[in-house]
């Protein structure tokens, strides 16, 4: 069986270029580990567009910069890439973007890669619009009688659009709440709000990140996440429940990147019920929302037993710290033996 020409898409301009870094350089370790061949190439914060040949390390550090080739996925090449100092055109690429957040993971980069036949690993443009807006994920999923926490949100640029959304969260919750950004990742922006005097501060702390934000009815209970891997003609292959756990409020950018006294319980000890509930939860919302070859997805099991949805996470963090990787090596598969299949998969428009 042919190899496919596979590309790891790393960096981009927005909050979480450190966060995609770490993951290119985890996947590209663990595909060298496995002599699977594969090139990677990053994108500046100023959006220009590099190749890369070094080794991973220089990726998680950002010392790539160093040793960059300048290429463009937008000239005249069908279905790959063309390098501007030598014109050496590389086509037959499947790429797979490590690019977290505004403008790798939100459609964007997806419509331009389909846009110029160049296939990729993950969900496509629609599926990844609306599952980066987790107010529109959970419109979209409440249609569908999916559990939920209920929420608010709102557009917000200064200081009136603040103090309104304020007014609306107060008339529908009671205080803790949670506030975030609707389109961010990472936790970043995300705050709980205990007391009024807090929440106007919130929402405008979140409005830094984007200016779309949510207020969330706080949920006391455990956070739970399953991952899911989407091969064609096969059923979806779906983790066991996880479980972070963290002196962190909640699971916060800290807890999960900076290894701020976070672990993670695999398989998560929950009740039976309650893990038949989330796997079953996970494949409807994978499908509901039109999801393709891998998503995390994560849910609250609540001090009650409830299982309530929280949002989804259509290119889920590769790190050394993230769920995603951890939880499918767990159920046997580990990096180089997944992506290569959803390579294979993409390359054939599955």
């Amino acid at each position: 069986m042919n190899q496919p020409k596979l590309l790891l898409l790393f960096g981009g301009g927005g909050y979480e270029h450190e966060i995609s870094l770490r993951s290119a350089a985890a996947l590209s370790d663990a595909l060298r580990a496995a002599a699977y061949p594969h090139m990677t190439a990053g994108i500046a914060r100023d959006g220009t567009w590099y190749l890369y040949h070094g080794d991973p390390e220089q990726i998680a550090d950002g010392s790539w910069e160093s040793q960059k080739q300048a290429l463009s996925p937008i000239l005249p090449c069908p279905g790959g890439i063309l390098l501007l100092d030598s014109r050496e055109e590389i086509g037959g690429l499947v790429v797979f973007p490590c690019t977290h957040g505004v403008g790798g993971e939100d459609g964007r980069l997806q419509g331009l890669l389909e846009l110029y036949g160049i296939p990729y690993v993950g969900c496509r443009t629609e599926a990844s619009a609306v599952c980066m807006n987790k107010s529109l994920t959970k419109d979209l999923l409440s249609l569908h009688r999916i559990p939920m926490a209920g929420k608010v949100a709102g557009t917000v640029t200064d200081v009136s659009d603040a103090v309104r959304l304020q007014n609306r969260a107060e008339e529908h919750f009671l205080y803790p709440m949670f506030v975030k950004p609707a389109r961010c990742g990472s936790s970043l922006g995300a705050s709980i709000v205990r007391h009024p005097d807090e929440c106007k501060g919130a929402i405008l702390g979140a409005s830094r990140f984007d200016s779309a934000v949510m207020v969330e009815r706080f949920v006391k209970g455990r956070e739970i996440e399953l991952a899911v891997l989407d091969f064609p003609g096969t059923p979806l292959l779906v983790s066991s429940p996880c479980e972070p756990i963290y002196r962190a409020d909640f699971y916060d950018y800290r807890a999960k990147y900076e290894g701020k006294g976070a672990r993670l319980a695999i398989p998560a000890q929950i009740p039976q019920h309650a893990a038949s509930i989330l796997r079953s939860l996970t494949k409807r919302i994978f499908r509901i929302l039109g999801c393709r070859h891998l998503a995390r997805i994560d849910f609250f099991l609540t001090d009650e037993g409830a299982v309530l949805f929280n949002e989804i996470n259509t290119l889920p963090g590769m790190t050394e710290a993230s769920i995603f990787p951890s939880a499918m090596e767990h159920l046997g598969y580990p990096i180089a033996r997944w992506l290569p299949m959803l390579a294979k998969a993409a390359e054939s428009g599955s």
